[in-house]
């Protein structure tokens, strides 16, 4: 006679989560020693749910792995009303920022000062983030600081790279890129360059528009319209690959360390999130774009409130009369124009004053109904 009954299958213990800090665990998952200092003590009951790594609650040094308990399953202590009451007050508990009453023992924060306080999750959040918002006031005005620098270096030119899609190749390696559009602007906004560079051979397939520029010419024009002046770009790639292509035009260019708003343009917009601040932003692309955002963190449009208040007095259209040196002059403009003030349609066209060449006029049209808040 055959035995057809089946063996029953062995059954896989699930493995128990290993959070590797506090921050990880769920808060119903304590340790014995939390069940202890509960504000109402409490005894945990097997089985163990997680475990957590953490420094060595009695030697303080090193870390290790502690066994964490449901405490929806834990039971009261058999400590009676009378002692409870008869314990001193434990301040563990109580948040020193709001005044909250945990029945957790709170964690020690270390504020700026160097002081540490017992807070409450929101509180240590918000202080956290109270904390990162002033880091990022003062890095604030050394961005806007910095702008102010090159918006007013007359040798400052924006310069920007930008590259159309990139196919792959049969073994899934990305294409060099056929061509490169090259935009670049000076100190105020006037345009310096604007041309469509070949980067590809002549015997390749890739689609290249007719306008391209062949890359030895190029590198001639760029040296003459960019040679000797500082470069402002998005990133550090894009300021290495034109200032090469400039030495190799005959001329130098002027590179700073940290000129880049890769790296500048987060930090002075400031954002935190999280209690952590964000060290990234879209890119603003062309060169003019580039021009226009360092305008701003140079808190050029942060006009003050009597001027403000003039200029959003009513709508329609002012005339600004600007006299003074015409370079002066033409920055005003591009400034306002720059901050959306200018009426799109109103060009700079300075007036020579008492027949001098250098002392000029030059009316401006601000449309007041057009100024951002």
């Amino acid at each position: 006679m055959t035995d057809t009954t089946t063996a029953p299958a062995a059954t896989t213990a699930k493995p128990l989560p290993t959070y590797g800090e506090w921050g990880e665990v769920p808060d119903r998952k304590m340790t014995k020693t939390q069940h202890a200092q509960l504000d109402m003590p409490r005894v945990p009951a097997p089985p163990v749910v997680g475990h957590v790594w953490a420094r060595d609650p009695v030697t303080g040094k090193g870390e290790v792995r502690l066994d964490l308990y449901d405490s929806l399953q834990s039971t009261p202590t058999a400590t009676g009303a009378e002692r409870l009451l008869a314990a001193p007050v434990d301040r563990t508990h109580t948040c020193s920022r709001c005044g909250a009453h945990s029945e957790r023992v709170l964690a020690e924060y270390k504020q700026r000062d160097g002081n540490r306080r017992r807070l409450c999750v929101e509180c240590a959040r918000s202080m956290r983030s109270h904390a990162a918002q002033c880091e990022a006031a003062d890095e604030r005005a050394l961005q806007t600081a910095w702008a102010r620098e090159v918006t007013t270096d007359p040798t400052s030119a924006w310069a920007h790279l930008h590259y159309p899609p990139r196919g792959r190749t049969t073994s899934g390696r990305l294409r060099p890129p056929p061509y490169v559009l090259v935009t670049a602007v000076d100190h105020t906004g006037a345009l310096l360059v604007r041309m469509t560079i070949r980067l590809a051979g002549l015997r390749s397939t890739e689609e290249v528009p007719t306008a391209a520029v062949p890359l030895e010419k190029a590198r001639r024009q760029l040296a003459r319209r960019l040679g000797g002046r500082r470069l402002i770009t998005w990133e550090s790639d894009h300021a290495h690959t034109i200032a090469k292509w400039i030495r190799e035009g005959g001329a130098e260019c002027r590179r700073v360390d940290g000129d880049t708003l890769y790296y500048r343009l987060p930090r002075w917009r400031g954002i935190v999130r999280d209690g952590n601040r964000v060290y990234e932003c879209l890119p603003p692309g062309r060169a003019d774009r580039l021009y226009v955002a360092t305008v701003r963190m140079a808190a050029l449009p942060e006009l003050a409130d009597d001027a403000r208040a003039w200029l959003t007095a009513g709508p329609g259209r002012t005339r600004v009369e600007v006299t003074g040196d015409e370079e002066a002059a033409r920055r005003i403009h591009a400034v306002l124009r720059a901050t959306g003030i200018v009426a799109d349609d109103a060009e700079a066209a300075p007036v020579p004053l008492d027949d001098s060449p250098v002392v000029v006029t030059m009316a401006v049209f601000c449309d007041r109904d057009g100024v951002a808040g």
